[in-house]
């Protein structure tokens, strides 16, 4: 039969150990330096419990921001988002976890009426919006009534990050301030 197992030195040195039963009774040995690869087996566990933590912190981070987030890569799709994008944007959570083109997702925005504003208006912002590779920010209100600040922030080799803000509470101050005014 066969026994393998595994030592350590006492200097840190690690074998692998390999026993052979013979026929005659007597066993053959063979030990293999392999500390080489139980460091670098270490070091790649210690690099992915990293990440792991540090992909953790990164999901809580996006889904407590106020905002609205989304990264748009270089081939304009969608790769990250946060759960605020499906509030701002009215947008089914599915959609955004099956990572769609930006295109798609302007294109059931229009659907859904989201770009019917004014005369031309509309047509304006919903160019506006495909557009990844410049900084912008506009205001637009949604049909539900909510008023959202869109800022796009071009990525260094493509893409952007847009952040979509809930400014409608600033936006009915505003506008009472102005009336306030008017009638004064």
């Amino acid at each position: 039969g066969r026994d393998r197992s595994t030592l350590t030195m006492p200097n840190g040195v690690v074998l692998d150990v390999q026993r052979t039963a013979m026929p005659n009774g007597y066993h053959v040995a063979t030990y293999s330096d392999v500390t080489v690869q139980k460091r670098t087996e270490v070091e790649i566990e210690r690099q992915r419990a990293e990440l792991a933590r540090k992909s953790e912190h990164l999901e809580l981070t996006l889904n407590h921001m106020a905002q609205g987030i989304a990264m748009i890569a270089p081939d304009r799709k969608v790769v990250v988002s946060n759960s605020k994008i499906v509030d701002r944007l009215g947008l089914p959570p599915a959609m955004l976890e099956a990572h769609p083109l930006l295109d798609d997702v302007i294109a059931r925005q229009r659907d859904g009426g989201e770009f019917a504003m004014g005369p031309g208006e509309g047509s304006a912002v919903e160019q506006l919006s495909r557009i990844v590779d410049r900084p912008y920010e506009y205001q637009r209100r949604r049909p539900n009534g909510l008023v959202i600040e869109v800022s796009n922030a071009p990525l260094p080799g493509g893409g952007a990050v847009r952040t979509y803000t809930d400014i409608t509470a600033r936006k009915a101050a505003e506008e009472a301030l102005r009336a306030g005014e008017e009638r004064l």
